[in-house]
C-alpha cells in the first residue's frame, strides 16, 4: 500500500498486506517502517474486524491485543525484533485463510430480513384478526397505513444511519459508536424482554390486546393506534 494514499474502503487483504510488509521490514532491520505499518492496521481494522469477529473470535481478540504487543516490542529501548516477527507472521498465517470468503451473501440479508418479517407479520395478522372479529373490518386500512409508515420510516433511518457510518473514518470514533450502540441494544432488549416476558401468557397477551383495541376504539384513535404498537424494523 503507497504512503499517503487514501481509500474509502478496506479489506483483509490490505490487513494481511500490512503484515506481511512490517515481517519484511523488520528482517530488514527498518523498524520505523514496521511500526507505521502496525499502527495503519489498528486505524483501519475497524473497518474489517467484523470480517473476523464472526468466524474467527480468538484470531479477532488477539488482533485487538497483540498488535499493539507487537509495536511495543518495535519501540521499546531493547528491540526484540525476532519475537515481534513472530507475532506479525503467525497472525499473517491466520488471517489469510479468510481472505477468499469474507463477505455477507443475499441470503444472509434475506434470513435477517425473514426472521424480522414474520415477528412483524404475527403482529398484524393479530391486529387485523381482531378487527375482523369484533366486525370493524373497514378499520384495517389503519393497521395497513402504519405497516406502510414503518416500513417507510425504516427505509429512510437505514439510509441515514448509512450515511453517517459512512462518514466515521477513526478508528477511536468507530469504537466509541460501537460502545454506545451496543449500551442502547442491550438496553432496549432487556426492555423489550421484560415486557415480552409479562405478555409470554397466551391468555394475557389476547387480553393485552383486546384492551388496547377496544381502548382505541372507544376513542376513536385508530390512527395513534397503528403508530404506538407497530414496531419500526430496521434492516
Amino acid at each position: 500500500m503507497e504512503e499517503g494514499s487514501q481509500k474509502n474502503t478496506y479489506s483483509l487483504g490490505d490487513v494481511t498486506q500490512l503484515l506481511q510488509g512490517s515481517a519484511t521490514d523488520i528482517e530488514k532491520d527498518d523498524i520505523d517502517s514496521a511500526v507505521d505499518k502496525l499502527n495503519e492496521i489498528l486505524t483501519i481494522w475497524p473497518n474489517v474486524e467484523g470480517e473476523v469477529s464472526t468466524r474467527d473470535s480468538k484470531l479477532y481478540g488477539d488482533m485487538e491485543t497483540i498488535v499493539p504487543t507487537a509495536i511495543s516490542l518495535l519501540q521499546s529501548k531493547k528491540v526484540n525484533s525476532e519475537e515481534a516477527k513472530g507475532i506479525v507472521s503467525d497472525l499473517n498465517t491466520r488471517l489469510l485463510p479468510l481472505i477468499d470468503d469474507t463477505g455477507y451473501t443475499t441470503w444472509d440479508a434475506a434470513l435477517i430480513l425473514l426472521r424480522e418479517g414474520l415477528e412483524a407479520l404475527l403482529i398484524v395478522a393479530t391486529l387485523l384478526s381482531f378487527l375482523k372479529k369484533i366486525g370493524q373490518a373497514d378499520k384495517q386500512k389503519w393497521i395497513w397505513t402504519g405497516v406502510g409508515a414503518g416500513i417507510a420510516a425504516s427505509s429512510i433511518l437505514a439510509v441515514i444511519i448509512n450515511i453517517v457510518f459512512s462518514q466515521i473514518t477513526a478508528a477511536s470514533s468507530r469504537e466509541y459508536i460501537e460502545g454506545i450502540t451496543g449500551i442502547i441494544a442491550v438496553s432496549m432488549m432487556l426492555t423489550i424482554g421484560l415486557w415480552l416476558h409479562s405478555k409470554s401468557n397466551v391468555h394475557a397477551w389476547n387480553r393485552y390486546i383486546d384492551k388496547q383495541m377496544n381502548k382505541a376504539m372507544a376513542t376513536g384513535s385508530m390512527h395513534l393506534f397503528r403508530f404506538n404498537q407497530f414496531s419500526i424494523h430496521i434492516p
